[in-house]
């Protein structure tokens, strides 16, 4: 069969079953949301990871068994990566400074004054701040 009658006959059968509406993009429907490899992927796929959970949580765990699970470790998975976010931009405002005069240390901007001032710094600041 060639390519063309495969593809004919697949959405045949798509349209017969009513679920054309899913066969219109292969793949790409979550932006390729199953090749997200690590928490960077994740990041920038949060919006189709909450669509997937959505869409995940819309489906009849009688029709679908297993179902269930899957929409709620998808759910917890994107609150995880929020908290991640966020805990990660704490972390980087509290560190910024310290990282920034050893980077201007390394490159001959500065020199270790600067990073043992910035790490005072750090040692004094209030925990959770």
């Amino acid at each position: 069969m060639s390519a063309l009658g495969f593809a004919v006959s697949f959405l045949s059968s798509c349209i017969q079953q009513d679920e054309w509406k899913y066969a219109v993009m292969s793949g790409g429907s979550y932006n390729y949301l199953m090749s997200a490899i690590d928490l960077e992927d994740l990041l920038s796929k949060r919006y189709h990871l909450k669509s997937m959970a959505e869409r995940l949580e819309g489906l009849s765990e009688e029709e679908f068994p297993g179902v269930t699970a899957a929409a709620r470790a998808t759910r917890e998975l994107l609150i995880l990566v929020n908290m991640w976010d966020t805990h990660a931009g704490t972390a980087v405002k509290v560190l910024s400074d310290v990282w920034r005069s050893v980077e201007w240390w390394d490159s001959c901007d500065s020199g270790p004054k600067n990073v043992r001032e910035e790490l005072d710094k750090l040692l004094k600041r209030k925990p959770n701040v």
